[in-house]
C-alpha cells in the first residue's frame, strides 16, 4: 500500500524528472521513457515496462543494459523475473 507521503515524494520525483528533462540529461527518447515509467511504478518487469511504453522489446532491453551501467536501474530476480527498479529510491 502507497502511504499518502510516499505518494507525494513520487510525484515531486515525477514532476521534476520529466522525460524532456531526462533528455538534456543526456538520455535518448527509449531510455527517457523506461526510467519515466519507473519512477511512476516503482517496480516492474521488462514485460510491464514494454506494455506500459509501447517501445519494441529489443530497444526496451538495450534501454534497461544502459540505464544499469548507468547506475540509474537495477535489478533484483523475483520468481525467476528479473524485476527492475530505480537504484537509490529505496527510502522512498
Amino acid at each position: 500500500m502507497i502511504t499518502l507521503e510516499r505518494f507525494k515524494k513520487f510525484e515531486i520525483l515525477h514532476r521534476y524528472m520529466n522525460e524532456e528533462k531526462l533528455k538534456k540529461l543526456g538520455l535518448n527518447k527509449n531510455e527517457a521513457k523506461v526510467y519515466d515509467r519507473l519512477i511512476i511504478h516503482k517496480n516492474l518487469t521488462a514485460g510491464e515496462i514494454i506494455k506500459e511504453t509501447k517501445i519494441h522489446r529489443n530497444l526496451v532491453y538495450q534501454s534497461l543494459e544502459k540505464l544499469i551501467d548507468l547506475g540509474l536501474v537495477s535489478f533484483i530476480i523475483e520468481n525467476k523475473r528479473k524485476v527492475f527498479s530505480l537504484q537509490g529510491l529505496e527510502g522512498l
